[in-house]
């Protein structure tokens, strides 16, 4: 009886201390039915059991002999194991993106921003040669597309020549005095004849004209990157070599490591230098995964790999920035180090070593905006990575709008504080080593 007792006392204390704990209470329809089932349970217990007339207790309903007893076991375990699972902390979110100010549209200012432009465009001469292959390009594209129209117009006129001016044709009168024209083989001939010397004419035109388009448009972006990369890089670099033609091996830019499952790699401009005697590589790209339907883009910008002395883990900087941005797809699993407003830093212990004072100033001075979307800088053993995310008003060539500098010249100054970075790497390696 006592053993019974001391049962019952401990299932009113764990009722209790349902009530108490606010995290209990709150779960399993609160501390009100904890109480109520408890209480219930007890008395059940506490009344006398039915007995046979001999005075056993008598055999349960239940075919297996379990009795009606309500066991709270599996009720305070279900409890304790709710508890350890909100004791845990939740995992931090990580904001990919950075807080963006609304800006209010100033018609004053876009006029003044035009007039900025055009200034711009009669000081610096290799902005100059830009503009002036674009214009050389757009005004060929407009002429070929006026002869284009033309010569479609001609071929439809020597179709509906073939087949309707043969049926007015009279070669004499019958017997009845009535004219008589070109027998049906005849005009169906003249017909298909006009129609194969449309097609004939039409095909040879296209395929001049396609390459006249071609060998226009290479030219206009030979131009653009040949004047484009001596304004960004004139001055900063030597050995350059390249063209808009070189193009990138995929491993290039997937053994970085930054994007996982990479498709299709696209580039152009793949250009070489040396930098402060490390050997750079330089170009256009984009990469591409599989989508359900489609391939779906997860970079576009430009992408610099330049050589360096690391020999520690690799420490990866990622510059936050709008909505349009696409950051890298490999973040999960890394270990984050920091986590701002602006930047997400990922490494080990080590490799934080080469955040120095100089470094984080050099990253400071970059900041990403509405040209720059976002940056990704990675430091491994022996290259260092820089993936630019830049919007389309710098990837996209100017076509039938006046070239719009600031792109470009916005381009210049983010690879000169790049090159800054560089530096400030290069020392914190040489202090590790």
């Amino acid at each position: 009886m006592d053993n019974n007792k001391k049962t019952i006392e401990e299932k009113i204390l764990d009722a209790e201390e349902s009530v108490i704990d606010p995290d209990v209470s709150a779960t399993e329809g609160g501390a009100a039915s904890s109480i109520e089932e408890t209480a219930e349970t007890v008395a059940h217990e506490e009344s006398p059991a039915v007995t046979s007339a001999e005075g056993k207790p008598a055999a349960a309903d239940d075919d297996d002999g379990f009795t009606d007893e309500v066991d709270l076991s599996q009720e305070i375990a279900a409890q304790d194991e709710k508890k350890v699972e909100e004791a845990k902390p939740a995992e931090p979110t990580i904001d990919l993106y950075k807080e963006e100010e609304a800006k209010e549209e100033d018609p004053a200012a876009a006029k003044k921003e035009l007039e900025e432009k055009s200034a711009l465009l009669e000081t610096e001469e290799d902005l100059q040669a830009i503009e002036a292959a674009r214009q050389v390009f757009y005004s060929f594209y407009k002429k070929a597309s006026r002869i284009k129209w033309i010569v479609t117009v001609l071929m439809i006129v020597i179709v509906a020549v073939a087949w309707i001016v043969p049926s007015f044709i009279q070669t004499g009168v019958d017997e009845e005095g009535n004219a008589v024209g070109l027998p049906t083989e005849v005009t169906l001939g003249i017909g298909i004849g006009g129609i194969v010397l449309m097609l004939a004419i039409l095909l040879g035109f296209n395929v001049y004209y396609k390459k006249r388009v071609e060998k226009a448009m290479s030219d206009y972006f030979n131009s653009y990157y040949t004047a484009n990369d001596d304004y960004v890089f004139g001055g900063l670099v030597s050995d350059r070599t390249g063209n808009v033609d070189c193009k990138i091996k995929d491993t290039d830019l997937t053994d970085a490591g930054l994007y996982r499952d990479v498709f299709k790699v696209g580039s152009r401009d793949a250009i070489e230098f040396t930098y402060n005697g490390h050997k750079a590589l330089y170009c256009d790209c984009s990469a591409s995964v599989k989508g359900q339907k489609s391939l779906a883009t997860v970079f576009v910008g430009k992408m610099m790999r330049i050589d360096n002395d690391f020999q520690g883990n690799e420490l990866l900087v990622y510059l936050k920035g709008n909505k349009r941005a696409l950051p890298p797809t490999t973040l999960e699993g890394r270990n984050l180090i920091e986590d701002t407003k602006t930047t997400l830093v990922y490494g080990e212990h080590d490799s934080k070593r080469l955040l120095t004072k100089e470094v984080r100033n050099a990253i400071a001075n970059i900041t990403t905006d509405s040209i720059l979307v976002d940056l990704s800088i990675l430091v491994k053993p022996g290259k260092t990575y820089f993936f630019f995310g830049y919007e389309d008003s710098l990837m996209v060539l100017p076509y039938d709008k006046p070239f719009d500098p600031k792109p470009t010249m916005h381009l210049k100054e983010d690879t000169r504080k790049t090159f800054a970075l560089v530096d400030a790497l290069d020392k914190a390696i040489s202090h590790l080593n």
